[in-house]
């Protein structure tokens, strides 16, 4: 059921499966359903009884588990105390260490975010999602070079990914510091090519707005009215 991602009755079979030994995986498995559900504050509880089963056991998984729910509640704070707890067992995992990056991006402790990262990218120089993750929390802090650096490394890595030419095309048209050389209006011919390539793949709102106010910055205003028109 769960490799069918037939969640509901996954997180029932799993429910009833622990009373059984080994509860606090199957506890663990029932949250991973209740994750895909979008029921967290259930998914919260269902962890923490997972760890109060096994709490001398270095269950790495099960603190960053919380620290992701806690994560897409938007509670940094309590996101940041599990991924520590993690990064105690397991200090330096590349994972751990690029969702307490992002945490720390939102509660604004700028030096701790980019340590995070560092040592993140350090295990792993060339994992898309460290990259991607890293981006997003430098567009959180407002740090366009650090956000463009990341944007690179994206389209380097994976050049074909909607994600990627859409990094590039916000980061150039915000990237006055780190493309110097190129006039306001080079900097947007860029960034209109990465959001067409974008658009080629894959077809979201926020994409046509990206475009449109790339075109009204280029003084293509019908253009951008017309974007906007095939975006809604």
């Amino acid at each position: 059921l769960y490799e069918s991602k037939k969640w509901e009755e996954a997180a029932a079979c799993f429910e009833k499966c622990a009373d059984l030994q080994n509860k606090s995986w199957y506890l663990y498995q029932r949250t991973k359903c209740l994750d895909h559900l979008g029921k967290h504050d259930e998914a919260l509880s269902c962890i923490s009884a997972a760890i109060a089963e096994n709490p001398e056991k270095n269950l790495h998984h099960y603190h960053y588990t919380k620290g992701k729910l806690f994560q897409k509640k938007k509670s940094h704070e309590d996101a940041v105390e599990y991924f520590e707890k993690a990064l105690e067992i397991k200090p330096n995992d590349h994972r751990i260490l690029s969702q307490m990056g992002y945490s720390l991006a939102h509660l604004g402790i700028i030096d701790r975010c980019l340590t995070c990262y560092d040592k993140a990218l350090e295990a792993k120089p060339n994992d898309w999602d460290v990259w991607a993750s890293k981006y997003h929390a430098m567009r959180i802090l407002a740090e366009a070079q650090e956000m463009f650096k990341c944007a690179e490394n994206m389209h380097r890595i994976a050049p074909n990914k909607f994600e990627s030419k859409m990094g590039m095309s916000y980061a150039i048209s915000n990237a006055k510091f780190s493309m110097a050389n190129l006039s306001r209006h080079e900097r947007l011919e860029k960034a209109l090519q990465y959001v067409n390539g974008a658009l080629s793949i894959r077809k979201e709102i926020h994409s046509f707005f990206t475009k449109a106010a790339i075109l009204r910055g280029l003084e293509r205003h019908d253009e951008a009215l017309q974007t906007l028109d095939d975006g809604l």
